[in-house]
């Protein structure tokens, strides 16, 4: 810190001039001192910008140097998003809101348009279980609040029916809690595909191990002709 404040005071000396410099202004990169000192100007002999060159620099200096008294910035904090400032629009409340390219995907489920939510799914199956701010997958939102037709089009689309939101809670069981026959139907359907599938997967798996495995002994009869072995002229 006293190295800090040492090099500011040296590089604004009137006998440590930068002979490049045209202009008389000082260049703070930080005030040091106690909260008393640096809510206010530290330096307190800063030259005041008198010619139009002055003016000029000193309005570009500003934006990487301190000078003055520590001052709040004055906005409406409706009008801004988190890190910048820039007015909002009507569409940036929504921008920051939805995680992918999900936003027009969930207004339709929400309006239960099948056409669109189809040739979305059609055309985007990789983000098919993006989740919104508040977790939700676009399966999640459909057994909320659209119909039996867009959820059975989300699952028949690859949609993850198993994704939890940070409650516990399924699909499945919001469609339950909504009281959709159709919708748990479909999600029953799906997870008794989806287990039938699984067990197939896990069927295949130990067959071709057994196979390997029984390969693998015919081979080693073959290359260490055995007479006792019970598998001899295999």
């Amino acid at each position: 810190m006293a190295l800090v404040n040492a090099a500011d005071g040296s590089a604004n000396a009137e006998w440590n001039k930068n002979k490049a410099r045209t202009v008389n202004l000082h260049r703070h990169p930080c005030f040091i001192g106690p909260v008393d000192s640096v809510i206010r100007d530290c330096c307190g002999s800063c030259p005041e910008p008198v010619t139009d060159e002055e003016r000029t620099i000193a309005e570009e200096e500003t934006k990487i140097y301190v000078y003055g008294d520590l001052v709040f910035m004055k906005d409406d904090p409706g009008r801004q998003t988190i890190g910048s400032f820039h007015p909002l629009t009507d569409d940036d409340w929504t921008d920051m809101a939805y995680i992918g390219n999900t936003q027009e995907l969930c207004e339709n489920i929400s309006d239960g348009n099948l056409d669109f939510v189809e040739v979305w799914c059609d055309k985007n199956r990789d983000s098919i279980d993006r989740r919104d701010h508040t977790g939700r997958t676009p399966l999640h939102l459909a057994a909320q609040c659209s119909t039996p037709e867009v959820l059975k089009c989300l699952v028949d689309h690859g949609a993850r029916i198993v994704a939890r939101l940070v409650d516990g809670m399924t699909a499945l069981h919001i469609a339950a809690a909504r009281g959709s026959v159709e919708m748990v139907s479909t999600l029953l359907e799906q997870s008794e595909e989806n287990e039938d599938l699984e067990d197939e997967r896990k069927s295949q798996k130990t067959t071709a191990k057994t196979e390997v495995r029984i390969s693998t002994l015919f081979d080693w009869c073959r290359s260490s002709r055995c007479d006792v072995c019970p598998l001899r002229g295999c």
